[in-house]
């Protein structure tokens, strides 16, 4: 069987050829931490057997599993920020979301939530993570703190502790529209309409398929009583997933003459598209080892004028690895955007690519001669 990470199941390079400045290149090259300890252990326990059980757990969506044997892992091992973050995944996903929290609000991911240093760390964990686990120090990336302290208090209805979690998420990720929707959600949860209205703009802007983006824009326009935006925002959130039951709800209700719009859905992502929250049960996850018989690849692409030359003469090419979650019938339901500066790459152009993104044919990933949904990598390179 031919095993493939997630991370990599497919890997395309768009625009090759050119030196530049890469960002977020996959784990082509293993990712390891700064510095490996040695683990003491715990005694009658292979710790590497331990390791690889939670592997085995992980690939599984067997959270309660890997949760209760990272449990056992974390009792032979230094105190580490990289290792109580996951197991506060694992207690998350597991339906446990009181412990997931306590390990947030410990001293140890208290200090990492404010470790931004170095930015070489600003990226995501590959497939390859418990190299991580161990070492006493931080070796991830700070946003996944502010992250999931968001989704834990968006998940209890603590929308302003979910505010306060999103407005940090958006000053590191500046260009990740995941987290600029999420930010809308929860200021219209607390009725500050303005931020809600900003927040909905930048993540449509950013990510033009994301449709949490367009319905909570579509939402915002009724409450305003801009009727036909909010028809034309709805509708657009349809096109691009017709099983979005919040959008197709709201479209039915704007089109009734005197509406007024209800309660503002509290869901944070829905469909496949739960697969991304890092507290949700739903898989595949970005950060998860998977094997398929099948790797996902391409069977029909459409040009991508917008990584041509600008006509700029300054600056380098810039490459960037975008995650793509495909779903069982090899369409995009969803993309990730690595961290990258705005003033390295102009995000107008990587939302053009986007956009594009599901008008590629994809065959889906097979596992037991099932199609399966999957995570994908493609690079971009954008000239200057």
């Amino acid at each position: 069987m031919k095993r493939a990470a997630l991370r990599l199941a497919l890997l395309v390079s768009v625009c090759v050829g050119v030196s530049g400045v890469a960002i977020a290149a996959p784990a082509a090259t293993p990712w390891k931490p700064a510095a490996t300890a040695a683990r003491p252990g715990v005694p009658g326990v292979d710790p590497e057997q331990l390791v690889r059980d939670i592997q085995a757990s992980e690939e599984q969506g067997l959270w309660r599993i890997a949760a209760d044997k990272l449990q056992l892992l974390r009792s032979g091992v230094p105190a580490d920020p990289d290792l109580d973050l996951w197991l506060a995944w694992y207690e998350a996903r597991a339906g446990r979301p009181d412990s997931a929290q306590v390990l947030l609000d410990n001293p140890v991911l208290m200090k990492a939530a404010n470790d931004s240093l170095p930015m070489s760390r600003w990226q995501e964990y590959p497939w390859k993570h418990s190299g991580a686990w161990g070492t006493g120090r931080f070796e991830g990336w700070h946003w996944y703190v502010w992250r999931t302290r968001l989704e834990l208090a968006a998940a209890r209805g603590d929308w302003n502790a979910a505010l306060a979690a999103a407005r940090r998420s958006t000053s590191i990720r500046e260009v990740f529209a995941h987290d600029w929707w999420l930010r809308g959600l929860c200021a219209a949860q607390l009725g500050k309409w303005d931020e809600a209205r900003e927040s909905a703009t930048r993540a449509m802007a950013l990510d033009p398929i994301l449709p949490e983006a367009k319905f909570l824009s579509g939402y915002l326009a009724w409450r305003d009583g801009r009727r036909e935006v909010a028809v034309e925002r709805f509708t657009a959130a349809l096109a691009i997933d017709t099983t979005y039951h919040d959008a197709g709800l709201a479209l039915i209700g704007v089109r009734r003459r005197g509406s007024k719009p209800p309660a503002m859905p509290t869901a944070m992502l829905s469909g496949l598209r739960r697969a991304a929250l890092l507290i949700s049960p739903e898989g595949p996850k970005m950060e998860t080892f998977q094997q398929f018989d099948l790797s996902p690849n391409i069977v029909g692409r459409v040009d991508l004028p917008m990584l041509a030359a600008t006509g700029k003469t300054e600056g380098a090419p810039v490459r960037i690895f975008i995650s793509l979650l495909l779903d069982a019938e090899g369409d995009v339901a969803l993309v990730d955007v690595p961290h990258y500066l705005p003033s390295q790459l102009d995000p107008a152009r990587v939302a053009q690519v986007i956009a594009k993104m599901r008008d590629w044919d994809f065959s889906p990933a097979i596992r037991n001669g099932e199609p399966r949904p999957a995570w994908a990598s493609q690079d971009f390179t954008f000239q200057p």
